[in-house]
């Protein structure tokens, strides 16, 4: 497994809240006021853009991430979930990601969710014989599985 890139560098996305103006991508944030959390998850949908998930066997998903398709955005509230992941990325012997973030991340394959897409990769590693829990292994399927995507 490759180390995993959590995009310390990458700054933080802004959508604009404006649906009839396109954008294909997200934008630096430079507003110093940006649109509320609320708003901007709703402009990013509009972009292919959905809230990662955030259940304990998907914790690692941002760093394994296609940089193209995962943006974040920042989020007071994101530092409670992050305590909460810190000892299960340790325990799987993964940095911790940045904090306070709310991550977003679209399909790589556009007629596909991410939904589906975690589906389908979860459905492969059990296929594959993978134990039904999180592990460094299932890490390093999904991670070698992104990278062809």
């Amino acid at each position: 497994m490759s180390t995993p890139d959590w995009g310390i560098e990458e700054p933080e996305a802004h959508f604009d809240t404006h649906p009839d103006l396109p954008h294909p991508a997200p934008t630096t944030l430079t507003a110093p006021a940006a649109a509320s959390l609320a708003a901007q998850r709703e402009a990013a949908r509009t972009h292919g853009f959905e809230p990662a998930p955030t259940t304990p066997l998907w914790c690692f998903l941002p760093a394994v991430w296609p940089r193209a398709h995962r943006a974040w955005l920042g989020d007071p509230d994101a530092a409670h979930r992050d305590a909460g992941v810190a000892d299960l990325l340790a325990g799987l012997g993964l940095p911790t990601g940045p904090p306070g973030r709310a991550w977003l991340l679209r399909s790589p394959e556009p007629d596909r969710t991410v939904a589906a897409l975690l589906d389908d990769l979860w459905q492969e590693w059990l296929d594959a014989g993978g134990t039904a829990q999180l592990s460094a292994a299932f890490v390093a399927h999904v991670e070698r599985l992104m990278q062809t995507e």
